[in-house]
């Protein structure tokens, strides 16, 4: 291949020789920069992973082991509509078999449809906080909605499927019990009140047409919303900090977005025919009137939105007040992933109209806002640059050859060893500290010196504090090795920076052939 890239439709009688029957190959992208090979292909059975797995073996063996090759999947249609529990599934057991993360995350899963609920059940909550952090959830959901025009609410959850069901049902009939529409009350102007007092004033109602179907009525706090009954009427005035607008199958606008006064917070919805303009945004202060509603698909509650109209803030600017002021020497700006919202420039501007001389500027990780910071610094602004560090790698892999266990019920080896220097090949081990350790408890122990039949360096002795007296006597690597390898058994083993421990380990097992 001497192109960068390159886009090749196989012959249809590719996966006809290989015998393989479950998919088909759309097209192929070849990557020769990058010895990158992305295969789409079109699955019409669940049964497709084997098949999958050979063409991976087929690519691997012409191509070599270091090839990275991916596959972009996609489900016919008739298919994944049929049976949603195997596209879940089959999208899972796909990712475990490109992926290492995902074998540990989903080494043990269970998936359960609910009406338009998917659960996906995982052992342990530490797992499932994995799996939230990872974009698979967000995949599945659209690769249902690219084939089926349905968007399912897919969730993690630890808990029993069938307590999951009964909690449902429950939901259910609580919306069916809202009250008939006959049983509502009629709302009628005052006759004294004119059409154009009643339309109100169109200039800053956000969308008129509601005027002439819903009264007026004075905000509540937003601590009236835990007493809130279902389906009452409730009018509120908050800040929008949220905003999601889409598209309805019929062509009309669905605009949801989240107001809080700053003590607490709810969703609301409105939909808006063709015609109609979203005229509120991020930011806007709103006074909202509708019902309290549950969805349908997830059961939260959110404000069934009639009529919406921009409002003045009602926040007032906060100021620092204090007669000495201080120095924040702790922020984080938007450059923290998941840490800090704030862009440096608007933390500057705060500090600033609080009368502050300086600001410390300490993201995770990152250095990237400092530029942005420096630019706001003057003569009587100073920036004060810092960075809190990572102390581990933590792009570092912490498990390796991941297997279908739950690791609350296995025994685990917690060991350490001591050497003549950092080569597994010339150096020597001089110590092994060995622990067992099940269910939090330590169950047995294994501790020797070795003797490396050379000279410690004074260097090491230092390090270790084990001298060559304290070995001189010890039994050889020979002998010790089969000791320690029928002490370890099948157990997981544990370590501070394993890959070191383990290469001298292996090292020594493959000499002795043991």
């Amino acid at each position: 291949m001497s192109a960068k890239y390159l886009k090749l439709k196989p012959s249809n009688d590719f996966t006809a020789k290989y015998d393989m029957k479950s998919f088909r190959i759309e097209h192929v992208n070849l990557f020769s920069k990058k010895k990158e090979i992305e295969i789409h292909v079109k699955v019409n059975d669940y049964n497709a992973n084997e098949e999958l797995a050979d063409l991976r073996k087929l690519m691997h063996k012409s191509f070599g082991t270091d090839l990275k090759l991916s596959m972009k999947i996609t489900v016919e249609t008739e298919t994944l509509e049929s049976d949603v529990n195997g596209f879940i599934r089959f999208i899972i057991d796909n990712y475990k078999s490109e992926s290492a993360r995902h074998q540990y995350i989903f080494a043990n899963y269970e998936v359960d449809n609910i009406e338009d609920n998917i659960f996906i059940k995982l052992p342990s909550e530490h797992l499932i906080e994995h799996g939230k952090n990872s974009d698979i959830l967000g995949d599945l959901r659209q690769k249902i909605y690219n084939a089926t025009g349905k968007n399912f609410n897919l969730e993690f959850t630890s808990g029993d499927f069938e307590e999951i069901h009964k909690m449902i049902e429950e939901k259910k009939r609580n919306l069916e019990k809202a009250v008939k529409v006959e049983e509502l009350p009629v709302f009628e102007p005052p006759k004294e009140e004119t059409k154009e007092k009643w339309n109100g004033n169109k200039g800053n109602t956000v969308h008129s047409d509601y005027r002439k179907k819903v009264s007026d009525r004075k905000a509540s706090d937003f601590s009236v919303l835990d007493s809130l009954n279902l389906n009452e009427e409730i009018a509120l005035e908050g800040h929008i900090f949220h905003i999601d607008i889409s598209e309805t199958k019929n062509g009309n606008t669905k605009c949801d977005f989240i107001i809080t006064d700053y003590a607490d917070s709810i969703g609301c919805r409105i939909f808006l025919k063709k015609s109609e303009d979203v005229k509120i945004g991020l930011n806007d202060w709103v006074k909202v009137i509708g019902r309290l509603e549950a969805d349908r698909f997830n059961g939260e509650y959110y404000i069934n939105t009639k009529k919406i109209d921009k409002i003045e803030p009602k926040m007032q600017a906060r100021k620092d007040n204090a007669e000495k002021k201080r120095i924040e020497l702790h922020a984080h700006t938007n450059m923290s992933e998941m840490s800090g919202v704030v862009s440096a420039k608007d933390l500057v501007k705060r500090a600033k109209e609080f009368g502050h001389e300086a600001i410390a500027v300490t993201d995770f990780g990152v250095v990237h806002s400092f530029p942005f910071a420096y630019k706001e610094s003057n003569d009587n602004f100073k920036i004060i640059f810092g960075v809190e560090a990572y102390v581990v790698d933590d792009e570092q892999d912490m498990i390796t050859k991941p297997s279908d266990k739950l690791i609350e019920e296995e025994v685990y080896v917690v060991f350490d060893i001591e050497t003549t220097g950092l080569s597994f090949r010339t150096d020597k081990i001089t110590e092994f500290g060995i622990i067992k350790v099940k269910n939090g408890e330590i169950i047995d122990e294994f501790e020797c010196f070795v003797n490396p039949e050379m000279d410690i360096p004074e260097e090491v002795v230092k390090i270790t504090n084990i001298t060559n007296e304290m070995v001189k006597d010890a039994e050889t690597i020979d002998k010790i090795m089969p000791k320690v390898m029928e002490f370890i058994d099948d157990s997981i083993l544990v370590a501070h920076n394993a890959d070191f421990d383990i290469g001298f380990i292996r090292y020594n097992a493959e000499l002795l052939r043991i």
